[in-house]
């Protein structure tokens, strides 16, 4: 793991703490902001946070500050569990840990994919998305967690055989 996780791990807590501090108008809208909605979302929840993102002037925000760091830290993340991933599973099952870089790469390409189709949908506004645009941002959405569970779901099981393996 090394270097590489342990500057993906600062990084990944830094954009963590921009998100959350240098960003707080995004987190006090109502609901939550449409990277953090596990269970995607619909036409009528997206237009009515893109309302509520408007009526409080955070879309501008929303499109710079919160998307550059939106940028960066996927790939903070995909090296804190690929570099993890690749540790602890090289030596015991190196097909394991390809398929874990790929599942993780999988992760940032979805976050990719989201964060220019919500991009789309904020500059669209809320009277003029479609639902197939929601679709496809909501399933990218989706496709990120779902890449990011199983990855690090893959991380965890790697740190059980190495202390399981460790005892032997």
């Amino acid at each position: 793991m090394g270097r590489f996780f342990i500057l993906s791990l600062v990084v990944a807590i830094l954009c963590l703490a921009a998100f959350r501090f240098l960003v707080p108008g995004l987190t006090a809208v109502e609901t939550l902001p449409f990277d953090l909605r596990f269970g995607g979302y619909d036409l009528t929840s997206t237009q009515d946070y893109l309302r509520d993102l408007d009526a409080r002037g955070q879309t501008g925000a929303y499109l710079t500050f919160y998307r550059w760091i939106d940028t960066v830290f996927p790939v903070a993340v995909f090296g804190v569990v690929a570099s993890a991933i690749w540790g602890l599973w090289w030596r015991p099952a190196p097909a394991i840990a390809v398929l874990g870089i790929l599942v993780s790469a999988g992760y940032v390409v979805a976050d990719y994919v989201e964060n220019a189709s919500v991009a789309a949908l904020l500059r669209t506004g809320a009277d003029g998305v479609t639902a197939d645009a929601v679709l496809i941002a909501s399933s990218a959405t989706q496709g990120k967690w779902v890449a990011l569970l199983a990855a690090a779901m893959l991380a965890v099981l790697g740190l059980l055989v190495t202390l399981v393996r460790g005892r032997d």
